[in-house]
């Protein structure tokens, strides 16, 4: 279990995720421009699953209560779109994205 060392427990339909930093080189030691760089990173962005709202993924997006069997659970990586939420910085110094529930596009597959 991943423990919440941010300082910071989301309310509402919040959820507090720690992004992944992007590579800057591949695994062959390839650095990459800036330019591929913001693609990558504006598309898309790995994050953990720090800490998760009492309302989040309780309703769909009409408002209406639903309950989410595939909600991502405290450690999962999910992707999130690279400018939603707000960054913060946690009481142990590293930086944390508070994004709406919404704002979760996909958790990552278990499967290899």
């Amino acid at each position: 279990m991943i423990e919440n060392k941010s300082g910071f427990i989301p309310i509402g339909s919040r959820v507090l995720v720690k992004p992944e930093k992007v590579e800057e080189k591949t695994a062959g030691g390839i650095i990459l421009p800036d330019a591929s760089l913001d693609k990558v990173k504006a598309i898309m962005q790995k994050a953990v699953v720090i800490a998760v709202g009492d309302m989040a993924f309780k309703f769909d997006l009409n408002g209406e209560l639903k309950t989410h069997s595939d909600r991502p659970s405290i450690g999962e990586v999910v992707r999130i779109i690279k400018y939603a939420g707000d960054e913060i910085v946690g009481d142990d110094d590293e930086l944390y994205k508070l994004v709406n529930d919404t704002d979760i596009l996909a958790k990552e597959s278990k499967y290899e």
